[in-house]
């Protein structure tokens, strides 16, 4: 028995040594890798693309770098029914100079409107010759449709119990396939005391859970109906002022409901970064997901439909809120 015990702690105390002499190294060698972004918009004329790349930083803190990682003088081309659209490289200026203060370089085309169920293809070439490519399919405005617009549950009173939407698409079989549907409740709001009177928004959850907090509907790849109760509303009508005791200094504009119809891409990338359960937690295996060949990033497509909500004065004044 003691000499079992004698090997027991000479073993643990080998182990001991062995891991207080292996250190963990979390950096490796910086691999170059490039990132291309762009999100085809069924709802506008515009569209957007970034390029980025990895950079290497002296310590452990990502926030650390300074310098600014989007690349200029890339050639970007998108290939859509049997056209070639070029993309303008340009600039903005950066409002937040906290960690960059270089203008932001994005790439932009106009007069690029997608229709729904159309292939469509970027390619991107970088000043040192790397190409970047994807390819998705598109979405229009006009392929949902929202079936109870004039519905008397459609509208926020103070005796409203629920609110309850649906919609319908008119995408073929094969586009319904590979189409996904997000569903929003949105409150807009300023605040008085802002001269720019920036327009904030609210989105309000699904439900509360009393493990996870606010959870918000899903995404869907089918057609449904989606009702909120009138105490989630009102929890979340609360939360926008929240313990502020100047509630008047908070001004509602209105609501709508919003239904965003997505490619397989942009569903799958939507779902893997949704790392909050709630405003407190994120997980720590954190999944990537990119459809970009050469590199990272997401190439995807979606659309907007909104349909406005009307919110009652009475209701808006019992938060003690402006409108």
């Amino acid at each position: 028995m003691k000499k079992t015990v004698l090997i027991f702690f000479m073993v643990s105390e080998a182990l001991l040594l062995l891991s207080c002499s292996d250190q963990v190294n979390p950096k490796t060698d910086l691999e170059n890798v490039y990132s291309l972004n762009c999100i085809m918009r069924g709802d506008t004329t515009s569209q957007i693309a970034t390029v980025t790349h990895s950079y290497e930083i002296s310590g452990f803190d990502p926030a650390s770098n300074t310098t600014n990682p989007f690349i200029a003088g890339a050639r970007i081309k998108v290939y859509y029914n049997d056209s070639v659209f070029v993309f303008r490289d340009t600039t903005a200026i950066r409002t937040d100079i906290s960690r960059y203060t270089t203008p932001i370089h994005y790439y932009y085309v106009n007069k690029l409107y997608p229709k729904s169920g159309d292939s469509i293809k970027i390619v991107a070439t970088l000043p040192n010759g790397k190409v970047l490519s994807a390819a998705t399919k598109t979405y229009q405005t006009s392929s949902v449709f929202f079936t109870n617009q004039q519905d008397q549950y459609t509208s926020i009173y103070s005796y409203t119990i629920y609110l309850k939407f649906g919609w319908v698409s008119v995408l073929s079989t094969a586009d319904i396939a590979s189409a996904f549907f997000a569903p929003d409740l949105l409150i807009y709001y300023h605040k008085n005391d802002d001269p720019a009177k920036k327009r904030l928004i609210k989105k309000v959850p699904w439900l509360y859970s009393e493990t996870a907090g606010p959870v918000y509907p899903p995404i869907q790849n089918s057609i449904f109906d989606i009702a909120y109760d009138m105490s989630t509303v009102n929890r979340a009508m609360s939360e926008i002022a929240g313990s502020d005791p100047d509630k008047g200094n908070y001004i509602i504009e209105g609501a709508s409901f919003r239904i965003l119809v997505m490619d397989q891409n942009l569903a799958t990338y939507y779902n893997a970064q949704k790392t909050y359960m709630d405003e407190f937690s994120v997980r720590i295996n954190q999944p990537d997901f990119t459809n970009i060949k050469g590199g990272l990033g997401i190439f995807g497509a979606f659309t907007a439909r909104l349909m406005d909500v009307p919110v009652a004065t009475d209701y808006i004044q019992s938060f003690g809120y402006g409108y």
